[in-house]
């Protein structure tokens, strides 16, 4: 019961460490979805231009974010976010077409534009892997508590990390 009390203080790194562990529960999809796209454009501001390619991966990662966002994104624009120029992020969604984790529909509002999103399968598949990076950072942050509370009360520090 003694670390109970330890964790109910508010100055114990060991609360803190408890609280962010149960924040990585509380992430939904497009939580996760936003925090990768967020870090792929810090990669890609820390490093020269051509280091890091992966368009379909992009692709999709702007498709879930728009669908969860209720906005539809149109062929000419998929590419835009992610800086794919327009023919690679064409050959891209023929792709992910032929996988079937797209789908491209005229728009019946503008005859010119095409309407590109995710496939019920291609939702399916993204979700189970946002749901894996879930639990991995739970389970990352859970490792470092139990590391915690093994530790002798004064030698508990708190990692200084993100997580």
């Amino acid at each position: 019961m003694a670390y109970i009390d330890t964790l109910s203080s508010n100055d114990s790194p060991l609360f803190e460490q408890l609280g962010r562990a149960t924040l990585f529960g509380c992430l939904d999809d497009i939580d996760i979805a936003s925090y990768i796209r967020f870090l792929r454009r810090k990669r890609d501001e820390s490093f020269a231009e051509g280091y890091f390619s992966d368009p379909c991966w992009d692709i999709l990662l702007e498709l879930y974010i728009s669908h969860a966002s209720g906005q539809e994104l149109s062929t000419s624009y998929i590419g835009y976010p992610a800086k794919i120029p327009l023919t690679t992020g064409l050959r891209q969604l023929d792709i992910l077409q032929s996988d079937e984790l797209i789908y491209r529909r005229k728009d019946s509002e503008d005859a010119r534009r095409t309407i590109v999103g995710l496939t019920a399968k291609g939702m399916s598949k993204l979700r189970a892997l946002f749901e894996s990076y879930r639990v991995a950072l739970m389970h990352l942050q859970q490792s470092r508590v139990i590391t915690m509370l093994n530790q002798p009360q004064d030698e508990r520090q708190p990692e200084n990390s993100a997580l």
